[in-house]
């Protein structure tokens, strides 16, 4: 999960420590009780809109499952990408829970929970089509 900077001195360790605790990370200080999640909802099986127009996917269920443990109210709201980093800096929305890779440019931005999961990509081709792809290429992860 990703917060804004800096994140309001209500016990941010505090919180996570808990939250980590139940298996779940942590999330930024809002109204009390009301949390605004952002997710991509173009990244399935992340998260995606369902026939319904409904989000769903793992990083949504990830933010349902913090909020039912806090016992607080959540809006979960899609947000295009490229707008949800500068979203969450303009406080539109009290944290994400998206599939992001974690650089130093965004860690001067942001603030991120420890990671809930490791995205590796890899290249599929069809047997005998040419390639040239190096191998470190061919190992990169990204982490949330």
């Amino acid at each position: 999960m990703i917060f804004p900077k800096p994140v309001p001195e209500i016990g941010r360790r505090s919180l996570c420590a808990f939250l980590m605790a139940a298996g779940l990370a942590c999330v930024a200080h809002a109204q009390p009780g009301t949390y605004r999640i952002a997710t991509e909802g173009t990244y399935p099986p992340w998260s995606f809109k369902d026939a319904q127009g409904q989000l769903q996917g793992w990083d949504v269920d990830i933010a349902h499952a913090l909020c039912e443990k806090m016992q607080a109210r959540c809006e979960i709201v899609a947000q295009d990408w490229d707008g949800i980093i500068p979203g969450l800096v303009a406080r539109k929305f009290d944290l994400i829970v998206a599939s992001m890779a974690i650089t130093e440019q965004r860690r001067q931005r942001v603030d991120f929970s420890d990671k809930y999961k490791e995205t590796i990509s890899r290249f599929v081709a069809k047997k005998g089509t040419p390639a040239d792809v190096s191998p470190a290429a061919s190992t990169t992860s990204s982490a949330t």
